[in-house]
């Protein structure tokens, strides 16, 4: 039974061998596959007869990936090879954006089509809502075997995010030239009956400290004297000036993330030549993105906390299917990570209008160019913890004690607190959010417009979903220490 009281459906006896085999896995090793970088990933030559009525669907989130250090979208150095050979057979949005800056509000907003305010699930509630219907219950529900493989241990069923799935592995990443979510993923299709199969994947390489990844690890280096420093995540230690990098340190742990990118288009690589060896690729819908990006420095912040600035909104998306998504096609109009929940239900024969999201389906024709875009962020723990108030009372801190929301319509966005801080941007003019137009008298029509523009939006959230602001909450021992651990608290 899935956490609606629905039979998960026909994939279970199939799962089950599946997970075994999977766990085997996990606990015994398997070969490598060697460095990243070694392998190429085939060209698609599948046609609209190839495709069946109900193919498998694979969600790649590449954790904390962001969208301009990515070659795929035009970065100089050549961090993701195999992105830029399946965006070759594929649809490439350049123009997608996350729901928020971390990973929980963000995989939620996978999960249900919802925005941040609309699921409840962020800083003040972290857990997701059980009533919410997920994509994985509505896959099971139509016939899907579902499997969750992540290795991002807050992106788990103890944080809500097993619903739906038939089995749910939380995996490491410490061996090396082996990956277990790649292993798992890989005997999934070698074991997966008749059933259409689903599979979400979360890799965290990328995320800091940026040493995980030992086979790539160092390999854009420009100082080999900067081997050892990596990202020390606490984000309050940064701002205060507790932890300190200078001008060259921020370029080295920029390289050193690089690294991490690299290997993680190196596992994706694995996985589709996994599908291409087991004939496969051809009937499943593969989907790439991430759930945010990272601040290398940029604002004066590091990690992806704490404000809504470019460099953790925007995210990569590619969709592969080609009966559908014209091979090496680009769209500019504008998507969100909400939109994942409506194109993957349409795609897999289900009427997406039985199971109403704050998304638009991503389909040639369904999106349009003057759509707003809409991100949030919630208080942060550290602020209302006993343990953490006092340090964090620190005026160079409180002014982050906010919640934020942006809209963006075109080229301009709006930044609004709930401590009355309003910025205002031309990304046109400025991509870098360098130049806060809030006092501007050329943007005052803008800014009006845009304060009623996410008035509006907020509103329709609250009427669609029955939500409130939510009150924080306290966390537990065990939530505390992995957060510290992940560089959020």
């Amino acid at each position: 039974m899935n956490s609606r009281g629905v039979p998960s459906g026909r994939g279970v006896v199939s799962m089950t061998i599946l997970v075994l085999a999977a766990v085997s896995i996990i606990l015994c090793g398997c070969d490598g596959a060697g460095p990243a970088g070694s392998q190429e990933v085939e060209a698609s030559t599948s046609t609209a007869a190839d495709i069946p009525a109900r193919p498998n669907v694979v969600l790649i989130v590449m954790d904390t990936v962001r969208r301009d250090h990515l070659s795929c979208y035009g970065y100089a150095r050549n961090t993701s090879p195999g992105l830029v050979t399946l965006s070759e057979t594929s649809r490439t949005y350049d123009d997608a954006w996350s729901t928020s800056c971390w990973t929980i509000p963000s995989h939620a907003s996978l999960f249900t089509g919802l925005y941040p305010s609309g699921h409840g699930t962020h800083w003040e509630h972290l857990e997701l809502h059980e009533h919410l219907v997920t994509l994985a219950e509505i896959l099971s529900e139509h016939g899907y075997a579902t499997l969750g493989i992540s290795e991002n241990k807050i992106v788990s069923p103890e944080y809500g995010f097993g619903q739906g799935f038939d089995a749910y592995l939380t995996t490491e990443m410490k061996t090396p030239y082996k990956n277990q979510a790649v292993d798992a993923f890989k005997t999934a299709f070698e074991q997966k009956g008749p059933e259409p199969l689903f599979v979400f994947v979360n890799l965290m390489e990328a995320h800091s400290p940026y040493d995980s990844s030992k086979e790539a690890f160092g390999l854009f280096l420009s100082d080999d004297a900067y081997l050892d420093r990596c990202l020390e995540a606490d984000i309050a230690d940064w701002i205060l000036g507790d932890l300190a990098y200078d001008e060259q340190e921020l370029v080295h742990l920029g390289e050193h993330y690089d690294a991490e990118v690299s290997y993680v288009d190196y596992l994706i690589r694995q996985m589709i030549k996994a599908l291409q060896k087991g004939g496969q690729w051809d009937s499943t819908i593969f989907i790439v993105t991430a759930d945010h990006g990272e601040y290398l420095g940029e604002h004066g912040l590091l990690n992806h906390q704490l404000a809504l600035y470019e460099e953790t909104l925007r995210v990569p998306l590619i969709i592969h299917y080609p009966a559908l998504f014209p091979p090496g096609s680009r769209e500019n109009r504008p998507a969100q990570l909400t939109d994942v929940f409506p194109t993957v239900l349409t795609l897999a024969g289900i009427d997406a209008a039985e199971y109403p999201s704050q998304g638009v389906s991503l389909l040639p024709g369904d999106m349009t160019q003057e759509r707003p875009i809409l991100c949030e962020y919630f208080l942060n723990h550290c602020f209302t913890r006993p343990d953490t108030a006092g340090r964090w009372s620190d005026p160079r801190l409180q002014r982050y004690k906010r919640r934020l929301k942006t809209v963006r319509q075109d080229h301009v966005k709006l930044i609004r607190g709930s401590d009355g801080s309003v910025e205002v941007y031309d990304l046109g003019s400025d991509p870098g959010e360098e130049h806060n137009l809030a006092e501007d008298a050329a943007y005052q029509p803008a800014l009006e417009q845009l304060n009623r523009l996410l008035d509006a939006e907020v509103e329709r959230i609250r009427i669609e979903t029955r939500s409130e602001e939510a009150t924080p909450e306290s966390v537990d021992e065990g939530t505390k220490e992995l957060l510290e651990g992940l560089g959020y608290l």
